[in-house]
């Protein structure tokens, strides 16, 4: 065996040595990764719920208001219906009745927004698409740099 095999031999053990730390590196840092992927999806699943909660709470926290809003109205418009003629008062009511049309118009909508277009949509087309991360080339580079 000439010396320039035997250098060749420990360059190649060398490379191996070299190439089994990296795969090892690797393999934790993948794992690392995994981990913290399931721990992004989690966190973006709780999001979207808490964003969905929040609107639902709003909207209804809209309603009472708006629903206070007119019986408080209505109240006084009971109140000052015999000193003011009835033109004004139908005026009024016409008013809170428009208030709360737009009000459940404006639900509506919301509510076909967000069953049309979900927080995480963008993800979940990118998914479909096969577009999901770099982890496929990584795996091929991998591959053909094995011996």
């Amino acid at each position: 065996m000439g010396i320039r095999n035997r250098d060749n031999i420990e360059l190649s053990h060398t490379l191996a040595e070299d190439i089994l730390s990296l795969e090892k590196i690797f393999s934790q840092q993948k794992e690392i990764f995994l981990k913290l992927e399931k721990r992004e999806k989690e966190l973006k699943e709780n999001i979207t719920n808490k964003v969905r909660d929040t609107c639902a709470f709003q909207r209804e926290l809209m309603a009472v208001k708006s629903t206070q809003c007119a019986q408080s109205a209505m109240r006084n418009i009971m109140n000052v219906e015999s000193h003011v003629g009835s033109g004004n008062l139908r005026d009024s009511l016409q008013r809170i009745h428009d208030i709360q049309q737009q009000f459940d118009d404006r639900q509506s909508a919301s509510e076909t927004l967000e069953s049309e277009f979900p927080l995480n949509g963008l993800d979940q087309q990118l998914k479909d698409a096969g577009i999901v991360s770099k982890q496929k080339d990584i795996e091929a580079i991998l591959e053909r740099v094995k011996f």
